[in-house]
């Protein structure tokens, strides 16, 4: 499988998921996939890591999505 179509399968993969991936950027090459952009939650980003790496033809993944949830910006001790 070429790396566009690649791409594309894993696209519509996670598409299919419940989770909101329109922040996700995914680039393969040769099996290879790097995974970059914002998820909310870090559950989101090793789901969307295990579904990748599900997809025939996937070699390896490289990681690099963040977490962008509500609370991620909220300091330990905001309430204090």
């Amino acid at each position: 499988m070429n790396d566009d179509a690649l791409e594309e399968v894993i696209a519509n993969t996670l598409e299919d998921s419940d989770i909101d991936t329109s922040s996700v950027d995914i680039k393969a090459r040769r099996g290879a996939v790097w995974l970059t952009g914002a998820v909310d939650t870090t559950h989101e980003r090793r789901k969307i890591e295990v579904l990748v790496y599900a997809v025939p033809g996937v070699v390896s993944i490289r990681n690099d999505l963040e977490t962008s949830g509500v609370d991620g910006g909220i300091p330990v001790d905001w309430d204090d």
